[in-house]
């Protein structure tokens, strides 16, 4: 069943760049691995806000199992941290 996971992520990380004017996916794509925080606020806030929500269901699942995997203790801004870095190498893998 893993990869009906996998198929849900993609399909969630399909609807948010399809959200995103050109240039905010552009933006995103160019930031450095190491300054996503810096859209922790902005772009965070608004993966938050959705999963609180239940949108983006396969990609909050995705996420959860990442923190539960890690050190870092369970919430939702962990969980809007992961989702980013989720979105920002589907950027980079390809040119959406």
């Amino acid at each position: 069943m893993r990869w009906l996971l996998d198929l849900l992520v993609r399909y969630d990380i399909w609807r948010i760049l399809r959200m995103m004017t050109p240039e905010d996916r552009e933006t995103l794509r160019a930031i450095p691995e190491t300054e996503l925080i810096f859209c922790h606020h902005s772009f965070g806030m608004f993966l938050r806000n959705a999963f609180r929500g239940g949108q983006f269901p396969g990609l909050c699942l995705r996420c959860r199992k990442l923190v539960e995997a890690s050190d870092e203790p369970m919430s939702h801004d962990a969980l809007s941290s992961v989702a980013i870095r989720e979105i920002w190498k589907t950027l980079r893998q390809d040119k959406s």
